[in-house]
């Protein structure tokens, strides 16, 4: 699980899970050409504010190649806690 556009001021002190299931249907010729094996749910945390969110992981957080279709994923979403850096002292 990858995270983009953390909001400025803010750092994720928590979150549910760091891996995904994914259960995918395509051609078997894709699956033989292709590397599955970096396969990332991308979620966007742009205009969250501080405190804790469930965001849900859909077919198009993951980046998959053409022709290649989501059958599942688990966990269906993530929860994340935001809280403000502390700057040393």
């Amino acid at each position: 699980v990858e995270f983009s556009n953390v909001p400025p001021g803010l750092k994720i002190t928590n979150q549910s899970s760091t891996t995904l299931q994914v259960q995918l249907r395509g051609a078997t010729w894709l699956f033989e050409s292709v590397s599955l094996s970096r396969v990332a749910g991308h979620l966007d945390l742009n205009g969250l504010r501080e405190g804790p969110h469930k965001m849900a992981v859909q077919a198009g957080t993951l980046n998959l190649p053409p022709g290649v279709q989501v059958e599942r994923v688990s966990p269906e979403s993530i929860s994340v806690t935001l809280d403000p850096k502390r700057h040393a002292s």
